[in-house]
Parts: C-alpha cells; structure tokens; sequence
C-alpha cells in the first residue's frame, strides 16, 4: 500500500477548490444572466411626452371656444351645461377641483372620450 503524503493531500485539495471556484464562477454568470433578462423583461413604456396645445385650431379647441361663452378660457358648469355629457361628468373633468374646466382638462376629456 502506499502512504499518502502531504504533497498529494494538497495536490488533490488544489485540485478541489479549483473545481469549487469553477462551479462559483459559472454559477455566477448565468444568475447574472438572469438577472440582467429580468431587468430588461420588467421595463415599462414610457409614459407620452407632455403635449402642447396645437398652433391650429382642432375639435377640442373649436368646441371649447364655442362653450366658453365669456370667454375667460375657463369653462364654468353653466358652460358646460351646453354638453350633456361634459355637464353630467363636470367633477371628474375638473381634476384641480377649482370649479371651472380649463382648456388643458378639456383636452385631456376630449382625449379620453373621443372614439378612436
């Protein structure tokens, strides 16, 4: 039989740990891998730029100028009363709660409305 010495202990130990890290090391890449596919599968759209209002005329801003009949580029429920169903969803249009609808809430409820 022959005895096994330190010299081979610490070859075969070398040769283990090696392996050890190895394992390490291709673990790591493929769970880094993973995680970079995650956190590209996760990302959500942005969300639409800020829209300015248009230098010509459209329906929206046609129709409001129509309903605003005192024409202080607000409209008051009495204006608004022109539109069953802006009237009837006056509280919701007015997002800031200050009792009239401006041109900008106004858009965003032809937006939402509007059948396309």
């Amino acid at each position: 039989m022959s005895k096994l010495s330190y010299s081979n202990f610490s070859i075969l130990y070398t040769k283990d740990i090696q392996v050890v890290f190895l394992i390490i090391a291709i673990f790591s890449v493929v769970a880094f891998s993973l995680s970079i596919q995650a956190i590209a599968g996760d990302k959500k759209p942005l969300p639409p730029p800020h829209q300015t209002v248009p230098s010509e005329p459209t329906l929206s801003t046609t129709n409001f100028a129509k309903l605003d009949v005192s024409r202080d580029g607000k409209l008051s429920r009495e204006e608004a009363a022109n539109d069953e169903v802006l009237s009837s969803g006056f509280d919701i249009v007015d997002t800031d709660v200050n009792g009239f609808i401006d041109s900008n809430e106004y858009s965003v409820y032809v937006l939402t409305t509007s059948p396309n």
